[in-house]
Parts: structure tokens; sequence; C-alpha cells
């Protein structure tokens, strides 16, 4: 059996989603706050689907984002202490991060 085949884009300010199941395609639109519910739930089910249980009722998406950017965050603070840098400039730092890893 092959494997099914998959494509995801924005376009016009919707995502389409496209799946080739052998040689069939269905496609479908969501507008932008439906495709952040579709992903939350697709997220949550693949969460549980890989480790046999439920995440905790936290985002799946701000876990990982979480994991991966507190060591990031926490190393450029140390830095900016080291070099005395003001908490506007810590505070503009940690924001550009966190949305330029979120979005």
């Amino acid at each position: 059996m092959s494997q099914d085949r998959f494509e995801i884009v924005e376009r016009d300010g919707k995502v389409f989603i496209s799946i080739d199941n052998q040689g069939v395609v269905v496609s479908t639109a969501f507008p932008p706050e439906q495709a952040l519910e579709v992903a939350e739930t697709l997220a949550k089910h693949a969460y549980h689907a890989h480790n046999g249980f439920d995440a905790k009722d936290t985002s799946v998406i701000a876990d990982r984002l979480r994991a991966r950017l507190t060591p990031r965050i926490s190393l450029m603070l140390k830095s900016m202490d080291e070099q005395k840098k003001g908490y506007d400039y810590k505070a503009q730092s940690v924001v550009d991060v966190v949305l330029t890893e979120a979005f």
C-alpha cells in the first residue's frame, strides 16, 4: 500500500489542506481561526498516539515551544545581565525571540 501524501498551503488568507489517497485527492480550506483549532486538535491526538497518554491540559504546541525556548532565553538573559543591558532591552529581546519562534 502506498503512503498517502498531503500538502498544506496558505493562500488568500485561508489554509488549504489536500490529501492524495492513492490517486483520490480530497481538499479543504479553513479560515485562520479554524486552522489553528484543527492544528491544536491534531497535535493533541498525535501526542496521544505517540506517547500513549494525553498531554496535560496545556497546549502541546505551547509545551514544545516552552521546552525549546526556556534554555535559549535563559542563556540570553545571563548574557544580557553580564552586558548590563536594561530591562526594556531584555524585554524586547525576549519578546522578539518568542514571536519569531511562535509565528
